[in-house]
Order: C-alpha cells, then sequence, then structure tokens
C-alpha cells in the first residue's frame, strides 16, 4: 500500500465528520492559551482540543462549545491564581539575584548606580526648570483666550515693534468689537514712597491699572470684591505681602496710605501674592484713573503710548478676525494725527501665554526667557540621559564574562530565551529605581542651591506631584528598558554549549556596537563639557569686559523728592563731605540700563522729517564724566561756567555720529523731538528743540559712553 493510498484512508468518510474535527472556538482558546503558565506549555492546549473533539463527535457543535467556555470559566480562578504566584516566585527570584549581584559586585554596583542617579537627577532638574518656564501666565483663568497688544509703528526711517500702546486703546476696543468681553491697562511706576504712621518706604512694584484687571488676569482676592476695586480714583489693591508689611494683622480694607506725600489713597482689596511663573510682577494697584484725573488730557491721547494693554476674547472670537479690523478703527480715530508726524501704526494680538518664552520686543514688562533655551536643555537632559544609560550598557556588557555560566546553567534546566530577557531587564530596572530614589536625595539638596543662584523658585510639591510622579514611572521604566535592552539581549543569546565548553566566545569576536556605544558617549561628554567651558568664558567675559565706564566703587541711588532735586546741587555738595567719596554727579538713567533712558526722536542737521531716528538719550550734568571715568573723543565737557550749557548741548557717541554720516560732528545741530527743556523723564513737553553740538564722544554699547581701551 501506498503512502497517499494510507493518508486517503485517514481521511474522514463524509464531510460531517471533517466538520466535527474543527478546532475549538478561536476566542476561548485564546484566552486559555493565555491563562496557561509557561511549564505547561501546549500540552494544555493539545489535551482540550482532544477532549473538544471527541464531543463534538458525540454531540452538537453549541454543546462543545458551551463545554470549553465551561472549562474555562471552573478553571479561571485557578489559573489566575497560579499564573499569580508563578510570576511572583520569578519576580522574587529576580529581584534575590539583583540584591545577592549588587552585594557581591559591590564596586560594579556602587559605579552603575552612581552614573544612573546622576543622570537621572540632572534630567529631573532639568525638568523642573522646563516645566517652570513653560507653566508662564498659564494660571490665569482661560489662559488661552487672553492676548496683549503689540504695535508696530513707523517714525521715518525707524520702525519699532513695541507691547506698548496709548490710553484710549483700551476702552475702544470694548466699545466697538463685540469679541472682546474685556480689557485693561496697565502702567509702570518707576518708584513711590508709601507712608503709613512711622512706616515710610520706596516701593518699586506698584502699577497703574483700570478696575477692569480683574476681568482679564486672575490675581484671587483674599480681603475686598473685585468688581469695584479700583473703579474710583484715589484706591489701590495691594498684595498679601505688602499688606502684612504695613498693617502687619489688622484689616487693611479702607485705610489710607499717602503715596509720594502729596495724595491719599484708600486701599479696596488685597489678593494673594503674584506667582512667579508670571511675566507681571507687582506688589501694589494704583487706580488708572487717578493717573487720568491728574492729566485729563491724555484720556483721548492717541499718539502717546505708555500703557501695556491685555484684553480677553469670547469663546469663539478668532484673533485674526479681530486683527483684521484694526486698521479701519486707526483710520477712523488716528489718520490726522499720523499724517501730521508722517508715520504709521498697526496693531496685533500676542497670546499671553507665549510672553514669556516667544517675545523678544523692546520695552518688555520684564526680562524674558527663549523658547530655544528650552529646546536646548530639553536636548541637554536627553544627552545626560543618554550617557548614563550607555554607560550601564558598557559595565553590563563588560561583565558579561562572569554571567556568561549564569546564562549556560539557566538554559540547560530549561530557561528560555525571554525570561533571560525578562530577568536581565529586571534587574535593570531595579537598578534604574534604586538611582532614582538617589537621585531623588540629590534633586532635594541641590534644590536651594539652585533657588539662590538663580532666583528661580523650583520645588517639589504637593502641586507638582500630580505629573511628577507619571513621570517618575515613566523615566523608570524608560531608563531601565533603555539602559539594560542591549545586555538582555546580548546575554541571552548565548548557546550553552558554547558557554559550557568555553568557546562562547567566538561568536562575538567583534563587539561594533559595544564600540559604538563608547565612541558616542565620548562624543557627546565632550560636547557637553565644551559648551560648558564655552558658557563659562563667556560669563567670565561679560564680567570682566571693559564697558567704557568705571563700575567699581560706584553707587547709584535713585532720588525720587522734587524738593531734593530741585536742590540738587545741595545735596552734592554734602555727599562730597563724606569720607571716601571722590566724585558726585546726577543723571536720569545708569549706563547700560537702556529702558531706563528715554526715547526720542532725532532729526540730525542734513535730513528730513521723515529720515529721522530714534535714539536714547540721558540727562546728565557736568560731573557725569569724571565720576564714571569716561573718556572724551573730541570737544569738550558740560562747563558750568557757561550759561549756554545749560540747555541746548549735548554728547554723542562715535556709533550716532557714524550713523548720521558725520566725520567731523562737532558744531553741527539736531532737532530733539520728546526730551522736554527742564524736568526729567516722562516731560509732557513733546515740542521739538534745536540744540547745538559741542562735542561727542566715544562709541559704546550705550548713548553716552565709549571704551576706554584706545579702540575707535
Amino acid at each position: 500500500m501506498t503512502l497517499r493510498q494510507c493518508l486517503k484512508n485517514l481521511e474522514p468518510k463524509n464531510k460531517n465528520m471533517a466538520k466535527k474535527r474543527e478546532r475549538p472556538p478561536r476566542a476561548a482558546e485564546w484566552m486559555l492559551s493565555r491563562l496557561r503558565n509557561s511549564a505547561e506549555d501546549y500540552s494544555l492546549l493539545g489535551d482540550m482540543e482532544e477532549e473538544y473533539g471527541r464531543i463534538l463527535a458525540k454531540a452538537s457543535r453549541s454543546h462543545a462549545d458551551s463545554w470549553y467556555w465551561k472549562q474555562i470559566g471552573i478553571s479561571f480562578v485557578p489559573f489566575l491564581r497560579n499564573s499569580i504566584c508563578w510570576n511572583v516566585g520569578m519576580l522574587k527570584n529576580y529581584i534575590k539575584i539583583a540584591f545577592r549581584n549588587f552585594k557581591r559586585q559591590s564596586g560594579y554596583s556602587l559605579i552603575t548606580l552612581s552614573g544612573l542617579a546622576l543622570g537621572i537627577a540632572c534630567c529631573l532638574l532639568i525638568v523642573l526648570y522646563i516645566r517652570y518656564e513653560l507653566s508662564y501666565d498659564r494660571f490665569h483663568t482661560d489662559a488661552d483666550r487672553l492676548y496683549r497688544i503689540v504695535m508696530d509703528a513707523t517714525i521715518g526711517p525707524t520702525t519699532i515693534t513695541v507691547p506698548i500702546t496709548n490710553n484710549p486703546l483700551s476702552p475702544t476696543l470694548v466699545r466697538d468689537f463685540p469679541e472682546v468681553i474685556a480689557s485693561t491697562r496697565i502702567r509702570k511706576i518707576s518708584k513711590v514712597l508709601v507712608m503709613y504712621g512711622d512706616n515710610q518706604f520706596y516701593e518699586s512694584g506698584a502699577l497703574f491699572a483700570d478696575g477692569s484687571i480683574f476681568d482679564v488676569l486672575s490675581f484671587p482676592f483674599i480681603k475686598g470684591e473685585a468688581i469695584h476695586a479700583l473703579d474710583r480714583s484715589s484706591t489701590v489693591v495691594l498684595t498679601e505681602s505688602l499688606a502684612a508689611k504695613y498693617f502687619g494683622g489688622t484689616d487693611p480694607i479702607g485705610k489710607v496710605l499717602r503715596l509720594d506725600s502729596a495724595s491719599d489713597f484708600e486701599v479696596t482689596g488685597v489678593i494673594k501674592d503674584v506667582p512667579r511663573n508670571s511675566h507681571i510682577d507687582f506688589d501694589m494697584l494704583v487706580s488708572f484713573e487717578s493717573l487720568l484725573a491728574d492729566q485729563p488730557y491724555a484720556r483721548d491721547d492717541w499718539i502717546s503710548a505708555h500703557n501695556f494693554t491685555y484684553l480677553r476674547l469670547r469663546d469663539n472670537a478668532e484673533p485674526r478676525e479681530l486683527e483684521a479690523k484694526f486698521p479701519a478703527m486707526i483710520e477712523k480715530y488716528m489718520s490726522q494725527s499720523l499724517k501730521a508726524l508722517g508715520g504709521s501704526v498697526s496693531y496685533s494680538l500676542q497670546p499671553v501665554t507665549d510672553i514669556r518664552l516667544h517675545s523678544k520686543l523692546q520695552f518688555e514688562f520684564s526680562p524674558n526667557g527663549n523658547i530655544h533655551y528650552i529646546y536646548l536643555f530639553t536636548a541637554i537632559a536627553l544627552f545626560i540621559l543618554g550617557i548614563a544609560c550607555i554607560n550601564f550598557m558598557n559595565l553590563a556588557t563588560a561583565r558579561s564574562t562572569k554571567q556568561a555560566r549564569e546564562v549556560g546553567i539557566r538554559k540547560v534546566t530549561g530557561a528560555l530565551r525571554r525570561d533571560l530577557i525578562r530577568q536581565f531587564l529586571g534587574e535593570s530596572t531595579f537598578y534604574s529605581l534604586l538611582a532614582l530614589i538617589i537621585s531623588l536625595a540629590l534633586v532635594q539638596m541641590a534644590l536651594p542651591v539652585i533657588r539662590s543662584m538663580s532666583g528661580i523658585d523650583l520645588h517639589i510639591g504637593t502641586t507638582e506631584l500630580a505629573w511628577l510622579f507619571p513621570l517618575l514611572i515613566g523615566l523608570v521604566l524608560f531608563t531601565g528598558v533603555a539602559a539594560g535592552s542591549y545586555p538582555a539581549f546580548f546575554l541571552s543569546a548565548y548557546q550553552p554549549f558554547q558557554v559550557l565548553q568555553g568557546s562562547w566566545k567566538t561568536g562575538y569576536k567583534s563587539p561594533r556596537f559595544r564600540h559604538i556605544l563608547v565612541v558616542l558617549q565620548f562624543v557627546v561628554s565632550i560636547a557637553l563639557i565644551i559648551g560648558t567651558w564655552v558658557i563659562r568664558n563667556q560669563i567670565q567675559y561679560m564680567k570682566s569686559e571693559d564697558l567704557g565706564f568705571t563700575k567699581e566703587q560706584v553707587l547709584v541711588s535713585q532720588v525720587d523728592n522734587l524738593n531734593v532735586l530741585l536742590d540738587i546741587e545741595t545735596l552734592k555738595g554734602r555727599l562730597r563731605q563724606v569720607p571716601g567719596v571722590i566724585e558726585v554727579a546726577g543723571a536720569d538713567a545708569v549706563p547700560g540700563q537702556g529702558p531706563m533712558a528715554t526715547t526720542v526722536g532725532v532729526i540730525p542737521e542734513g535730513f528730513t522729517q521723515e529720515q529721522g531716528f530714534l535714539m536714547k538719550a540721558i540727562r546728565a550734568d557736568e560731573d557725569y564724566i569724571a565720576a564714571l571715568g569716561m573718556e572724551l573723543v573730541a570737544g569738550r565737557n558740560f562747563s558750568e561756567e557757561l550759561t549756554t550749557d545749560k540747555q541746548g548741548v549735548f554728547l554723542l557717541n562715535e556709533a550716532a555720529a557714524q550713523q548720521f554720516g558725520w566725520d567731523a560732528p562737532v558744531g553741527r545741530t539736531i532737532k530733539i523731538q520728546g526730551l522736554g527743556q527742564g524736568g526729567g523723564r516722562g516731560s509732557r513737553d513733546r515740542d521739538c528743540q534745536e540744540f547745538s553740538l559741542r562735542f561727542f564722544e566715544g562709541r559704546n554699547r550705550t548713548d553716552l559712553y565709549r571704551r576706554r581701551n584706545g579702540r575707535t
């Protein structure tokens, strides 16, 4: 009888028998395969399928299916219990082996743990910093619907983009555009003298603000009501810290503070301290109506720009559609004034949540960060974590000779490769968990130092745990799998007969992957070291480079008392009598602090109105050059003996002279717009005045000083 005839005799006699030999339900068979443990292998599936076939041969298919499902239901709890016990037993075994390896190879374990712990600690610190930077201004309610107005202005050849606007814009937005729910104006106050009883302090954290600020920005009230807190003139709202400073534990509502020894202001509310992750920082809000009451002409002034304007849009409002309506508003309210000045203005909306990292405008409310720094720190965190993982891989494969026999014996006794992979990945995850615990302790010790050095409020509190705990779990798993993947697959690939015969190395004569990891580790490490060295040198350069004036042994004090300013020479004379004082000078700004200087429109001799420039100007007396150790290139200093020097003369730096194209600038004239004859910064006199240029001085980073190293 041939083989074909034998197979034909084994075939079912009819189609009904073929049907009865069909397999059990696929879903039930899959569930049974999931419940069985590896020790039972496939024998259980075969026995169940054979019994299923016998029942199917005697009864209907539905009866056989119900029997199969019934057996799974009866066996589910024992199967599950056995599976859990088996897995827990294996886990205990893996942990026990990991502890034994840790004790037996303490040197290797300490090196591995220290590398992983330092890498994870650095990564966590960077993550905390990135999280802090990304959280700026997101504490406001509906922060995604808050915007700031940005103005693009062109005067002659000069174009500026600034976040400051004029007074009428904010109420006009609410009145003319239904998309705007609320809008508010904010204006900085340089410094104000606050008096209450015997307490007198200069406060630099004061702002003028509309009462609608609490409809736009979320600053929770502790005492008082937000709805009418700043509606009236001569009212103020204090932060919790400032209220405690002046009133202690008493209720400040209704109390009166005297500002600048001139006006009384009623305290109408106390709010919580402004969060650190806010680009707007203040201690006191003064009603904007107080400012308009003193300057009623400014209420409808569409040209002067001094305010920050914020607004809240409706849910369905589209910012781009609102921006498209701004040109018509500008034409309606500003066209005549802009034509007279020969300039143009446009407005755009900037999301409040983008200000911290994406805004690089002039006259920002406070110094901003940079989104590129976030990308850079993210890459650094990944590099450091990658170096730690690579270090773990290299150390694990370097000691593979000691684990080779263990792998061989386990395979001989029946261990599958997946079991070995699971063991090695579990061991690396165990090391990662220990490293995480150590890294958390390192982070807690490093946070106070980082806070004192950077001024950034980084901490791990209850609010941070909501997002930090899942991150830590993910970091442990990622680090454990990433660091242990190559050793696990590398070691589990050993063949038992090669290991036991001592010839296991023959399959691994060219460990190229390990070489690549070592090279990559050194490349990244050297790159980070070079980057650190460059940044250190840059910081050292910033600290030691000659700025063109003497900053050592120079004390700057701001004087806000009007009576003292009117008799400034007396003050200077008294200060000169102090032992150790060599020079005393007066000015309205400090070199290098650009925002403190006055921005003026300049029309040099030989230029037209349309060809003017915007420049920084500092008012200074005749002692300013000597007090700061500046050096003149040409001309002379101010002279108290010449009455013509009281007004109409100025100093010019080399950079400005070159921009004007003047090779011999002494004796030329310019027209300055925005610099009053008398008074300090912020003078309301905007008339153009002509000055005779007597001399000019050298080029530097600001408009009134130069380098002193002989270069021009």
